[in-house]
């Protein structure tokens, strides 16, 4: 009998809600499971916790004998294995072997997971044909390598992945090759992105992450200078780094149009720069050593600094709004506010009449920048004959700072 602490099987039944599948389990390899096995559609390994070697290498035998058992399976929804990668190191062939049987069977949902061992060893090598998968809709990889070189190797074709999660990922670059973008850009589909931990490889200096069809990413603990996002579609980012290290210069988000959630806690980031926020967010950001700020949006995204960062010097506002009621000069006050432990405000708007604001709000209302020292204003259409009520309007807006002469592009 097989010992009790190997994971057992699962037979699921096709269904969208996992809670109302009929499932059939069996903890022991016996004759009388041999021929139901290969209807299976989910396969589950879970080597278990213990620190006992010996039952290790008990499961990984257990895992070839397992494998001779399904030959006479077609086709596999799943395939989970969850083992100790210090002991797959000794078996990796039967971990290859596993694998492509899953991807020749047409496998959706690949996820291979390696507990973290005592002593340090190799992590295992992906095999390169997941990455050619025409049917993996889900890809959930914990503590492999992947070395892959789009030059050498081909693009990447994963057509119908949806959701990928990579946590402590090893990417081998080989040639100076980014094997990250090169693999996200070869998943036209891909919805769900999570990074947790990854060694970006080549991609430690400079990370850039475009895709059309991406809706959520998780970025965690992944080190880069320098991070720009090109997702048109994205709805969803968290961006979060715990290290105090000048690893992380620049953050860059590109084409935010339709981004909904924003959370960044990062106490390294130096530069911060946000394009395309033509909607309302929810966001929360702490960067508590931020120098540079560039927001390009309208004033009804208001950015909410968890906790004012102390060494701001410089905050960019690029207005894109073109109609100027009273509802929007309060949610500039609101917008503008946000800046205000910045050294310096630069407000770049197309219209001053954008900035001139009613004398009976400045009545009501605190002035939103009472702290900067410095305010420089560019503008796209001509001043005119218009200073007569704009400089009121900006000595309200900053009382303490030193208006710099306008600016016209």
């Amino acid at each position: 009998m097989i010992s009790p602490k190997f994971k057992r099987f699962k037979s699921l039944k096709n269904s969208d809600d996992d809670r109302n599948r009929p499932m059939t389990t069996a903890n022991a390899v016996s004759k009388q499971w041999a021929d139901v096995w290969p209807s299976f559609p989910v396969i589950d390994f879970d080597e278990g916790d213990s620190d006992d070697l010996a039952k290790y290498r008990r499961f990984l035998t257990f895992l070839e004998n397992c494998l001779k058992r399904c030959k006479k399976q077609r086709l596999l929804d799943k395939l989970k294995l969850r083992i100790m990668y210090s002991v797959a190191g000794d078996y990796e062939e039967t971990i290859d072997k596993w694998v492509s049987f899953a991807i020749q069977r047409c496998v959706k949902d690949l996820d291979l997971r390696f507990i973290e061992a005592e002593t340090e060893v190799s992590f295992y090598l992906i095999p390169q044909a997941v990455f050619s998968s025409n049917f993996l809709t889900s890809l959930n990889l914990e503590k492999v390598t992947v070395i892959y070189s789009c030059r050498i190797d081909g693009p990447i074709s994963l057509p119908l992945l949806k959701t990928m999660s990579l946590k402590e990922v090893e990417f081998d670059d080989e040639d100076d090759d980014h094997a990250l973008p090169c693999l996200i850009s070869g998943c036209p589909s891909i919805q769900h992105l999570s990074l947790d931990q990854c060694d970006l490889g080549c991609s430690a200096a400079s990370l850039e992450i475009s895709s059309l069809s991406l809706k959520s990413l998780e970025i965690r603990n992944c080190h880069s200078l320098d991070f720009t996002l090109k997702t048109i579609n994205l709805e969803s980012f968290d961006f979060v780094s715990e290290c105090t290290c000048a690893y992380h210069d620049l953050l860059t988000l590109w084409d935010c149009y339709n981004l909904k959630h924003l959370y960044i806690f990062s106490k390294g980031l130096k530069q911060l720069h946000m394009f395309g926020c033509e909607k309302g967010m929810d966001n929360s950001i702490f960067t508590p050593n931020l120098n540079y700020f560039m927001f390009s949006g309208v004033v009804e995204v208001k950015v909410h600094f968890v906790e004012a960062p102390s060494s701001l010097l410089h905050a960019l506002i690029r207005i894109t709004n073109y109609w100027w009621t009273f509802e929007y000069y309060s949610f500039l006050r609101d917008c503008l506010e946000s800046v205000n432990c910045s050294r310096k405000v630069e407000i770049d708007i197309r219209d001053a009449e954008g900035v001139i604001i009613p004398e009976h709000c400045r009545m009501e209302w605190s002035p939103p920048l009472p702290s900067i020292k410095h305010l420089q204003l560019t503008f796209a259409v001509p001043l005119g004959d218009r200073d007569y009520w704009l400089n009121p309007s900006l000595t309200w807006i900053a009382p303490s700072a030193k208006i710099l002469p306008y600016r016209y592009d």
